[in-house]
């Protein structure tokens, strides 16, 4: 049985958990894309970790809104988003960061992850990669 996905602010003792969830999507995502030399780079999740430290506590960013879609306890999707880089812009944020796990795929947690983003509307935007 499926238990609940809810979405939720970060904390920065998330970092640890989102860093694993952004290398592991990318891994998934961009294998054949990428060379696997920067896919397989063993200091990836503690770079990234430290850039999810500052992402969710340096002032910086504050400007930002991040969401996490977590089950039972356990991160599997991760968005984030801030003002729009066009100034002229009639969107009222730009998506900078979605993740979730190929195990996710369809499963609503990049919808209710970006939702929570508190934009009333978000610029669009289209991936061209691999047909998930």
């Amino acid at each position: 049985m499926d238990t609940l996905i809810t979405v939720r602010p970060p904390h920065a003792r998330d970092s640890a958990q989102i860093a694993r969830l952004h290398v592991k999507s990318w891994r998934e995502t961009y294998r054949g894309l990428m060379d696997d030399s920067v896919l397989d780079d063993p200091g990836s999740v503690e770079r990234r970790e430290r850039f999810w430290n500052a992402a969710l506590t340096d002032p910086a960013y504050a400007g930002n809104r991040a969401a996490v879609a977590e089950r039972d306890g356990a991160i599997i999707g991760v968005a984030t988003a801030g003002p729009p880089r066009d100034a002229d812009a009639d969107w009222s944020a730009d998506p900078y960061v979605l993740y979730t796990s190929a195990a996710m795929y369809g499963a609503g947690t990049a919808c209710g992850s970006c939702a929570w983003s508190g934009a009333d509307r978000i610029r669009p935007v289209v991936v061209a990669g691999p047909a998930n």
